[in-house]
């Protein structure tokens, strides 16, 4: 029985290790093979790659940078705008009556009104931020108002939020 346990175990034969070993070197040849292919071909494609990457990095920050700078532009061309019709508006209505006595100074009132709502409507980059707060609306109010002192107080409103909201958009700490 001894002997019958001794011929049913396998046999490995030398050829069948040598195989394997065979085997393994290939694939550590394969493997070198590839390796030094791939360092050889990265010392040429990863600068092209670094230059690729680099650029559209740059590219993105621009954009970013381009798109702030209009929206700094586009705000103070509006608080400066508004700014400046509220004066012509109050100039031409003194101690709380209205006092346009010539059609100049009625003309010059009607332009700065104008002149409000037209800057409101053609911005580009902050119009989201205007129409959520109703800044048009707001102008308008205001511009309609026969009350000196509701007209003075709106504006303060008005120009508070506007500063407020230029201030949030260009991320600038207060």
């Amino acid at each position: 029985m001894i002997v019958a346990l001794k011929a049913s175990q396998p046999k490995f034969s030398h050829k069948r290790v040598s195989s394997v070993d065979m085997n393994a070197h290939t694939f550590f040849v394969i493997l070198e093979t590839i390796w030094s292919f791939a360092v050889r071909a990265w010392s040429g494609i990863g600068p092209l790659i670094g230059v690729l990457i680099g650029a559209w990095l740059t590219r993105s920050w621009q954009r970013k940078q381009w798109a702030l700078e209009n929206k700094k532009a586009e705000w103070r061309e509006l608080i400066s705008t508004l700014s400046e019709s509220f004066r012509c508006i109050v100039k031409n209505w003194p101690h709380g009556v209205i006092t346009a006595v010539s059609r100049e100074d009625a003309r010059e009132t009607l332009e700065a009104e104008v002149a409000g709502q037209r800057i409101i409507e053609d911005r580009i980059f902050i119009d989201t931020q205007l129409r959520e707060r109703q800044i048009h609306d707001r102008w308008a109010l205001l511009v309609g108002e026969r009350d000196f002192n509701r007209v003075c107080n709106y504006w303060k409103d008005l120009h508070n939020d506007l500063v407020r909201m230029a201030h949030k958009d260009l991320h600038i700490k207060d």
